[in-house]
């Protein structure tokens, strides 16, 4: 429940109390799905969001490590923002698609495609074992997994 009850000083005498931890849990699930949706086709178009696949999995992957960050420590902050920074530098550097000559077409530079996944798969490992590490996973603490 995201609003629990509390008597207090409330207009009809309790007060309302916002559960923050259970938006936190939503949208920690809603990235995690989309993530695993988009890992199957990483370098295809993604119309919903206008842009591709490996795009949306760097901000998905962003997104996850902001909810985590206040809960780093020095050095896995320092770790996840080289990270990052580097994926970062590394997009707008490098072309991933390039278009031949006299075609309509576009070409995927598979070189440029093994780094960019390579390196995106790094940096949702990393901040997923962040939020594992700090408590923050979705599991319930009587779930075994898999």
């Amino acid at each position: 429940m995201v609003w629990e009850n509390y008597e207090g000083d409330g207009e009809d005498g309790k007060m309302s109390g916002f559960n923050a931890a259970a938006l936190k849990m939503k949208r920690l699930d809603r990235i995690l799905d989309s993530l695993n949706q988009i890992n199957t086709n990483l370098f295809a178009w993604h119309e919903e969001v206008g842009t591709f696949n490996y795009e949306y999995k760097f901000r998905l992957c962003n997104q996850l490590y902001q909810e985590v960050e206040s809960k780093l420590k020095k050095k896995e902050r320092e770790e996840g923002e080289n990270m990052r920074n580097a994926i970062e530098k590394f997009l707008e550097e490098h072309q991933v698609y390039k278009k031949l000559r006299g075609k309509k077409n576009q070409v995927l530079i598979e070189h440029t495609a093994r780094i960019i996944r390579k390196w995106l798969d790094k940096f949702e490992s990393l901040v997923r074992q962040y939020i594992d590490e700090h408590g923050m996973d979705t599991r319930y603490e009587d779930e075994d997994g898999l």
